[in-house]
């Protein structure tokens, strides 16, 4: 019988090797969500289920995983592509990592096809979500979240009689006041959902077809529309803040995103791929 001690770093290391572009975009991944990671365990409610992470990213991964792995090995190889990828997810900065993965995957994306091709481009595309959330959202902060908190007014307009609005900061007049952070500007959600959606798809053997854009642009409505509405809803007073934005409003509005998503990606799932049923 052999030595499983003796061949088990061999075969590690053989794999590791054959599947090596496949662990250098896992690896810049998991660099870029470290920040988000550990800002999770510095809240004072503690880190959450998740961990500070969005479903919505956390499914694009997956589901980019699932698709490369498929035929990981067959990825194109580049010694230079490779070690420039490496360097860089060494350095100890999010956007940097974001940045290297949008490089490096879409370089694979460009000289690969089929499903590794749609994989790789997932990869670019939670790279390019998550550089729009932390380096654009900040730099368009004041123009995105002013123009949000405006629609909030408006929506609170119709249960409150007289609302108050300046900037991001919005409420009933001499009233509790909602500041309106990127982070929870529908900007920010809406590119992270459907690059979701558009992962699900691919994963189950959809095409991203017109249909895909037509679900998506009115899958987009909905979760702008929800989120305003949670909003105004928290806006209204401190009570209302504790409920909607605590535990329970929270999950809430999480179920109410992914049941979306969920069900615009199986309506988009072509016929012949859904099981029939006798």
């Amino acid at each position: 019988m052999r030595n499983l001690k003796s061949i088990t770093p061999i075969s590690t290391g053989h794999w590791l090797a054959a599947n090596l572009p496949l662990v250098i975009l896992v690896g810049l991944t998991l660099n870029g969500l470290a920040v988000t990671v550990a800002g999770a365990f510095k809240d004072a409610d503690g880190p959450s289920l998740l961990l500070g992470l969005s479903p919505f990213q956390l499914a694009t991964v997956l589901a980019a995983v699932a698709l490369i792995a498929r035929g990981a090995q067959h990825l194109p190889r580049s010694a230079w592509a490779e070690t420039f990828a490496v360097i860089l997810a060494l350095v100890p900065s999010s956007a940097v990592s974001w940045g290297a993965l949008a490089l490096y995957a879409a370089y694979l994306a460009f000289r690969t096809r089929d499903v590794q091709r749609i994989g790789a481009l997932l990869f670019t595309g939670l790279a390019a979500t998550s550089l729009w959330s932390a380096v654009a959202m900040n730099w368009l902060a004041t123009p995105i979240t002013s123009f949000e908190a405006l629609m909030v007014a408006n929506l609170m307009s119709f249960i409150v009689p007289d609302v108050s609005w300046s900037g991001n900061v919005v409420g009933p007049t001499g009233g509790f006041k909602l500041i309106l952070l990127p982070a929870c500007a529908s900007a920010d959600l809406v590119p992270k959902a459907i690059l979701a959606l558009a992962a699900l798809l691919a994963l189950f053997g959809g095409a991203l077809d017109r249909r895909f854009l037509k679900l998506a642009a009115i899958t987009a409505v909905l979760l702008v529309l929800g989120n305003w509405l949670r909003l105004a809803g928290m806006a209204i007073s401190a009570e209302h803040y504790a409920l909607i934005h605590g535990p329970v409003g929270a999950n809430l509005f999480d179920l109410y995103q992914t049941f979306l998503i969920v069900a615009a990606a199986y309506f988009l799932i072509d016929e012949v791929e859904r099981p029939s049923h006798a």
